[in-house]
């Protein structure tokens, strides 16, 4: 089981009591080590927990670098009793804008807990789902999987200075989204110019091969054009043999049954191509129930993904006061409900949608 939370409520937590939000994010991660074992003693594969968003860099300097300090401790102070529990770390997100010695410390648990097995706790640092998704489109078109430790100085994005003090800005990171979404057109116009290309100069037996397994053209027109354009050809008197035209009508009708979308292969590849932009060791693996503290009823850019078919479930509790017995609650929430995934119920019709 892989359960996903969004710890909620640290600042509220400390505001009512009249304490600095520092105080509520120490309290926070107290909670984080409750949780962590509650959750490892309840057979929980996988934990994946949002310690601090890509738009967290926009808080005050103080507090940004008041919890960087804290993550840090954490997996310096955390890392053998993890070691001892079995509990494999892994710290998914982006790296290149945080400082060497906290990537020290990250890479030292991850390496620490390599062969850890009982459970992965999966702790988000920098993250946003939006960038990891579009970094790793980017990525696909452009034929990269890889995930350099250590980006060269001309892939860093120009505010990476700044945030390493604390002065980001939202401008800076426009400026970001804007130059990768210009790299990115400007590859998709190199691609689709060099298709169009080859699809002049090839044959119709070599167009329609590529039209079928090109990416920009669905399952579903890919079956209806393509063998629909196969049988025509077939009865014009173009020589092929039975043997091929039913193998090639099988491919078009499996992508055209693949589910989810896309073909198997090519999920598969994104996938791949998403772990390794997030620093992923598994994954990144389907998130079966996602629990947000503090009242609030929203995603926040936290593995959109991977909660394609997530079960969520929203408390009131601030995350600080979250405890096993709260987690216990959640489960026994999930536990109730049905996952359809799509499909019809196994219980009788009742009235009312299905």
């Amino acid at each position: 089981m892989h359960i996903a939370i969004i710890m909620d409520g640290n600042g509220r937590w400390a505001t009512r009591r009249h304490l600095p939000r520092t105080a509520g994010h120490r309290a926070g991660a107290k909670a984080v080590n409750d949780i962590v074992e509650a959750a490892a003693r309840r057979d929980v594969r996988t934990l994946s927990l949002y310690a601090f968003s890509a738009a967290n860099w926009d808080r005050p300097k103080s507090e940004v670098s008041a919890l960087l300090r804290l993550l840090q401790r954490y997996l310096l102070t955390q890392t053998r009793r993890c070691l001892e529990q079995s509990i494999r770390i892994n710290v998914i997100g982006r790296r290149d804008r945080l400082s060497p010695t906290l990537r020290r410390a990250i890479e030292h648990s991850e390496r620490a807990t390599a062969q850890c097995k009982r459970m992965c706790l999966r702790i988000a640092v920098d993250y946003s789902a939006q960038y990891s998704l579009m970094e790793a489109a980017r990525r696909s078109l452009a034929g990269d999987t890889r995930a350099p430790e250590h980006p060269a100085p001309h892939e860093r994005s120009p505010r990476a200075g700044a945030l390493h003090d604390g002065r980001s800005s939202r401008d800076s990171a426009s400026r970001d989204s804007a130059s990768r979404d210009s790299a990115s057109r400007d590859s998709a116009s190199r691609d689709c110019t060099a298709r169009d290309s080859v699809s002049r100069d090839s044959t119709p037996r070599d167009s329609e091969s590529r039209d079928c397994t090109s990416r920009d053209c669905t399952s579903r027109d890919c079956t209806s054009r393509d063998c629909t354009s196969r049988d025509s050809t077939s009865r014009d008197g173009t020589s092929r043999d039975s043997t091929s035209r039913d193998s090639e009508s099988r491919d078009c009708t499996s992508r055209d049954s693949t589910s989810r979308g896309g073909t198997s292969r090519d999920r598969a590849q994104f996938i791949a191509t998403l772990a390794a932009v997030d620093h992923s060791v598994d994954g990144p693996p389907e998130v079966d129930l996602l629990i947000r503290t503090g009242g609030e009823q929203r995603l926040s850019d936290f593995l959109l993904f991977e909660c394609a078919y997530a079960e969520l479930y929203f408390a009131q509790t601030l995350w600080p006061d979250f405890n096993a017995a709260a987690l216990d609650a959640a489960l026994a929430d999930y536990s109730r409900r049905e996952r359809r995934f799509g499909q019809i119920s196994a219980a009788p019709a009742r009235a009312g949608l299905g």
